[in-house]
């Protein structure tokens, strides 16, 4: 793995992804597709759409302000890097970003990276969002949620159930 760029910094410490046998998909879940052979669960009613080519948006329909994204792309780059770069791209866009963490990890042995960070929505108040970043065979895939801060816990632990429950 490439060391970190020098302006890389986490600024907590990593929570770790979920182990790579994933558990069987109950009736809170179903399964979603995207291009590149990727899978995902999504929760049960969660309609999803198109987002952007390769992306997936399913969204919780008694909140449309909590949802997630999921998908495939090519990779650019090494991972931090790109990852480095597209935080300082969105910091233009979204005010009051602020790291939570940008941490390399593995997800079933491809290198990865777990992007988490806040922002200040000027109708909504602070909202929260973590991403995964993998790379497997040319391809990165990922898995992505956002929320109000006040109502992050049961979506980082979806991350984590979409995570454990993706292939490849």
């Amino acid at each position: 793995m490439d060391p970190a760029p020098p302006d890389y910094r986490s600024s907590a410490p990593a929570t770790g992804i979920p182990p790579s046998t994933p558990a069987p998909v109950d009736q809170d879940y179903e399964t979603v597709t995207a291009p590149d052979g990727f899978s995902t669960v999504v929760p049960r009613g969660w309609p999803s759409e198109p987002k952007n080519t390769g992306s997936f948006q399913a969204t919780d329909p008694r909140d449309h302000s909590n949802y997630v994204r999921y998908g495939a792309t090519e990779p650019h780059g090494d991972l931090i890097g790109t990852h480095a770069a597209a935080e300082k791209d969105t910091a233009t866009r979204l005010t009051g970003l602020r790291r939570v963490r940008m941490d390399p990890v593995d997800v079933r042995g491809s290198e990865a990276v777990d992007w988490e960070f806040t922002w200040e929505s000027s109708t909504q108040g602070t909202r929260h969002v973590r991403a995964v970043y993998w790379r497997t065979g040319g391809v990165e895939y990922f898995v992505y949620v956002s929320a109000l801060d006040s109502d992050w816990q049961p979506m980082s632990e979806l991350l984590n159930t979409m995570v454990e429950r993706s292939r490849p």
